[in-house]
């Protein structure tokens, strides 16, 4: 008799529906999660930490977009330079991207910026988000900047109190297809819709809480993906479509998922800080760089002018 009590008990705690089960391996990397544990406390390195677009197409002609940035390091296995996360220029020396794609705040030594597979830029500097609290899915933004100038189209930030509306372009290198992570060599954008953050909400459950500063986009069948974390969703602005930075890729509930939405970091609510941190910027404070051993390289891809 007492085992019987003992055996429900346990099946008691373990219990958990299994649409919440498929919903939380999906957060965490593939792997399961308890219920309980919101995503504001998971370390973004564990959650959904690497999200280019699903189901998309290839860069459209004729569109006028920023300089998107690949990100690479150094794979030690087989040597070569690997994709990691996405980025886009927004100022001459500065680069903006996901903080979480720097665990621990850590540049890695030295950091290189190559332009169109010729130039080579260094990076000196990486300042993350003062609101970015302890390695956590809230501020995730970081910015890199260059010693040389970068000569690409940047990125237009947003307007004081801009809320962006109606259908948006998130642009990357990410993943193709969310069950094979093979990065693609050419950017491709796909169309998102606009979110309301009460719907998004909802989409995500119970178990999943949206934090301030962030904003939601997609649920049908484009989305970002592995791949993708610190790449560009380009809305309308006041002139033409597609001209505001209003968001950068921070983390998702899988790849391209009927009615759930990707989750963005709202740029418009970063914007004094992005604007302080350029403004208060000099040359003559960068830090030195080492010339051995280059342990990460940026791609920029080019814009169009």
């Amino acid at each position: 008799m007492y085992w019987k009590a003992f055996l429900f008990l346990i099946l008691s705690c373990v219990y958990v529906k299994p649409n919440y089960i498929q919903r939380d391996r999906r957060i965490i990397n593939g792997h399961p999660m308890p219920t309980a544990l919101y995503i504001r406390d998971i370390p973004v390195s564990q959650s959904f930490p690497y999200l280019v677009c699903v189901n998309n197409r290839s860069l459209p002609t004729g569109v006028r977009h920023p300089a998107n940035v690949s990100l690479k390091k150094w794979s030690m296995p087989d040597g070569q330079f690997r994709h990691f996360c996405g980025g886009v220029v927004i100022h001459v020396t500065w680069i903006l991207t996901a903080a979480h794609c720097f665990p621990g705040r850590r540049l890695p030594v030295p950091l290189k910026l190559q332009v169109k597979s010729v130039d080579r830029y260094r990076v000196t500097e990486l300042v993350v988000s003062p609101r970015q609290n302890g390695g956590k899915a809230t501020a995730d933004l970081a910015l890199l900047r260059t010693l040389q100038i970068i000569q690409e189209r940047p990125a237009v930030l947003p307007p004081p109190g801009y809320k962006p509306r109606g259908e948006c372009q998130v642009c990357g290198l990410g993943t193709l297809n969310s069950h094979k992570h093979v990065f693609p060599t050419t950017l491709h954008c796909a169309t998102v819709p606009v979110v309301q953050r009460g719907v998004c909400q909802q989409a995500l459950g119970p178990y999943i809480r949206l934090q301030p500063g962030t904003m939601c986009a997609g649920g049908g069948d484009a989305d970002a993906c592995v791949g993708d974390s610190g790449s560009s969703l380009l809305c309308q602005g006041s002139e033409k479509p597609g001209q505001v930075l209003a968001g950068v890729v921070s983390w998702g509930r899988g790849c391209a998922i009927k009615g759930v939405p990707g989750i963005y970091t709202e740029v418009m609510v970063y914007r004094k800080w992005l604007l302080s941190t350029i403004s208060g910027s000099s040359a003559s404070d960068s830090p030195a760089v080492e010339e051995e051993t280059p342990a990460m390289y940026i791609h920029v891809l080019g814009s169009t002018k």
